[in-house]
């Protein structure tokens, strides 16, 4: 199975998928944090670094061979503890860019005959105003 995980943090999914026994091929990851990069890769060397998010276009991979794409995409913006700002914060506008990212890997895996990517997508607690919307993007 190859997995790609937006904002993928110290690398939590490959930590879950190796505890499940789910064998991974390859693992891309997609981060900016040099701190949790530097977890990630003290971790799992074998992880392939992709960088920002917002630069999907630019990523030199086959996104039709995307078995799994995990996302755990910034909380600050849709948090009940935060401002609630949703997409009008910087941070809380990179679900378009997560759902751009989907909806290419599906046009790719379509064209490859694929069935859709199978997807996580996680995170906070947030206003029911906020999950409807985020829930009708998709």
């Amino acid at each position: 199975m190859n997995v790609l995980s937006l904002f993928n943090g110290m690398s939590c999914g490959m930590m879950a998928l190796e505890r499940l026994n789910i064998k991974v091929g390859k693992y891309y990851s997609s981060e900016i944090d040099k701190y949790a990069n530097k977890a990630s890769e003290t971790l799992y060397p074998e992880i392939i670094q992709l960088g920002d998010a917002t630069k999907w276009q630019d990523w030199s991979i086959d996104l039709g061979s995307i078995d799994l794409l995990m996302a755990g995409f910034p909380c600050q913006a849709w948090s009940m503890a935060g401002k609630q700002k949703g997409d009008n914060d910087p941070r809380g506008a990179l679900v378009h860019d997560l759902i751009n990212i989907w909806n290419a890997i599906n046009h790719e895996r379509g064209n490859q005959g694929k069935d859709p990517v199978k997807f996580l997508f996680e995170n906070v607690k947030m206003k029911k105003e906020f999950l409807d919307y985020i829930n009708n993007l998709f």
